[in-house]
């Protein structure tokens, strides 16, 4: 079977692996906010103690990440457990409470409620994560079901108006029938839009081919573009995944050629050069679009959600 049929094979159930991830973190969320809302309302006598966090969003866990990182460059330019800090030391909650100073609570820290430990999601920081996510291209299902509607003219119209979902979709639809070409048409545009999830997927074509007649020296510049990428993901502001993406993408190198991807300091430079190079070619192609600078900013909600310092 052809390569890039395999390798599409593998990302088409690492996209469906990823997909139902991504729910679940949305749902943990929206479930942790409302059962500790309601059980402030619900216990007018809660404990609040120092403790353990009951959520650590753990970068080593492989089941609190993003799994879509196996994996050739386009030559083309791109056109620990996370420690919680205890409760403050605060007057603990007593039985002569009769309910808790919202104003005081500091939401940085978590709270124990009912024995279990929580990290508090401010409105404000649910919906800058929220938005955050949707931005570069963090879509649950229910986000997509409407747009699965939409014709490829549709999808491609409102594409080129920089709805990165319906890039997003396309790109599905592309890796179905393994066209190759317009995959990397809609990842590269969706990444001048602002998705780093574009880019993650992009280190597909980006990752060294497998063929009989590779060897480390040849398959070494599409290992160091690929490096690239991953550290480009992280410059656009998205950290966890650009760690989760670099980690999947030398293990997934040492399995696939029984070899270490262990950078010299001039390769080390080579790669980071190439990521600013990326960069500011992807701000050039903004800039003339109109849409400015890209926003790389890491929310509270953000770094909290991923156990970002």
């Amino acid at each position: 079977m052809d390569i890039v049929s395999n390798k599409i094979g593998r990302k088409r159930k690492m996209m469906s692996l990823t997909f139902k991830f991504k729910k679940l973190l949305f749902n943990l969320l929206i479930v942790v906010g409302i059962y500790t809302f309601f059980s402030w309302y619900k216990y007018t006598h809660p404990e609040i103690v120092p403790g353990s966090s009951g959520f650590n969003f753990n970068m080593d866990n492989t089941t609190a990440k993003n799994t879509s990182h196996s994996l050739s460059v386009a030559q083309e330019p791109l056109a620990n457990k996370l420690d919680r800090p205890q409760v403050a030391s605060e007057k603990p909650a007593t039985q002569d409470d009769t309910k808790l100073d919202f104003a005081k609570i500091d939401s940085s820290k978590p709270i124990t409620v009912n024995g279990q430990s929580y990290m508090l999601f401010s409105p404000t920081e649910v919906a800058d994560l929220h938005n955050w996510m949707s931005d570069r291209g963090y879509f649950r299902e229910q986000d997509k079901e409407v747009y699965k509607n939409y014709s490829d003219e549709v999808l491609k119209e409102l594409g080129k108006r920089g709805d990165i979902l319906a890039l997003d979709i396309l790109t599905s639809r592309a890796f179905k029938v393994d066209d190759r070409k317009s995959a990397t048409l809609y990842l590269n545009l969706a990444t001048i839009y602002g998705s780093t999830g574009a880019l993650d997927d992009l280190m597909i074509y980006t990752a060294p081919n497998s063929t009989n007649d590779a060897t480390e020296e040849t398959r070494r510049p599409a290992a160091l573009e690929t490096l690239a990428v991953s550290k480009l993901i992280a410059m656009r502001g998205d950290r966890s995944l650009s760690v989760v993406a670099q980690r999947g993408f030398i293990n997934s190198y040492k399995n696939l050629y029984g070899v270490d991807l262990v950078l010299t300091p001039q390769e080390q430079q080579l790669v980071d050069n190439r990521a600013q190079e990326m960069y500011d070619q992807l701000q050039t192609i903004r800039r003339a679009k109109g849409l400015g600078d890209f926003d790389n900013s890491e929310p509270s909600g953000v770094k909290k959600f991923f156990g970002l310092k």
